[in-house]
């Protein structure tokens, strides 16, 4: 059976490789000795063309044995956060380098639905329906639709409110990242869209699958809902960060 084209997971995860192979210097061969694996086996896995993934084995092995304090969450995520200042700013400017294709990037398309998805998954754990969202947003109900589509992106002014009204943050928006997100709404997310990441600063235990307890997505859900109920602004918590510092965050 012929295999499809690779996952940009898959992508993503080869240019950051092929990243590290370049901060090293080091040929194939080398790098394959240094992960004990082969030559050949290192080629695959740095390669975008080719759906083979490195395996954890030999990625922990590159962790330990490189200078620069690689981490899996960096090689597999592209989380960044608990690599040295230095060696990050010099790993992303090799990625920066490559083109986009090459690197896993999606398309403009491709993260305008990824965005309003984000939009759509915390609308729905504080159980507003889009009527309601849209008119404490102050946008038309149409307009509403078409930025929960990815049709239409919204503006700053209505990023910072739907935060406040939803209890998330622009990293969450922006990048899928759950920092800045109220606790019990990250732990909800989390549990419900793989997608999301869980900063490795979090503290977040996820609800066990069939626990019927507090610490069940649904329980967090309704604490969410409850918290919210009887404020205009329908705000479901104060997010782990003040807003001023979730707008340093935003992307342009």
């Amino acid at each position: 059976m012929a295999k499809g084209p690779p996952s940009p997971l898959k992508v993503a995860t080869s240019a950051r490789l092929r990243a590290v192979q370049a901060e090293l210097d080091l040929t194939d061969e080398a790098m394959g000795d240094l992960v004990g694996r082969s030559r050949s086996a290192w080629s695959n896995w740095k390669s975008e063309r080719l759906v083979e993934m490195a395996d954890l084995e030999a990625m922990i092995r590159l962790c330990e044995r490189t200078p620069f304090g690689l981490t899996l969450d960096w090689i597999f995520r592209g989380i960044d956060d608990q690599l040295p200042r230095a060696a990050a700013a010099r790993l992303a400017a090799r990625l920066e380098a490559m083109p986009s294709r090459q690197r896993g990037q999606p398309k403009d398309s491709d993260d305008r639905v990824l965005f309003a998805e984000r939009i759509v998954w915390a609308r729905q754990e504080i159980e507003q329906d889009p009527a309601e969202t849209a008119r404490a947003m102050g946008v038309p109900l149409p307009i509403w639709r078409d930025i929960e589509s990815g049709r239409t992106r919204p503006g700053d002014d209505v990023l910072d409110r739907f935060c406040e009204y939803a209890g998330v943050s622009l990293d969450y928006l922006l990048r899928g990242v759950l920092r800045g997100v109220h606790p019990e709404m990250a732990a909800v997310l989390a549990s419900k869209h793989s997608r999301l990441l869980l900063p490795p600063e979090a503290r977040v235990t996820l609800p066990m699958s069939g626990a019927a307890t507090d610490s069940s997505a649904q329980g967090a859900a309704k604490r969410t809902k409850a918290g919210s109920a009887g404020r205009g602004s329908r705000r479901v918590a104060p997010a782990l960060e003040p807003a001023g510092d979730r707008r340093g965050t935003r992307r342009k």
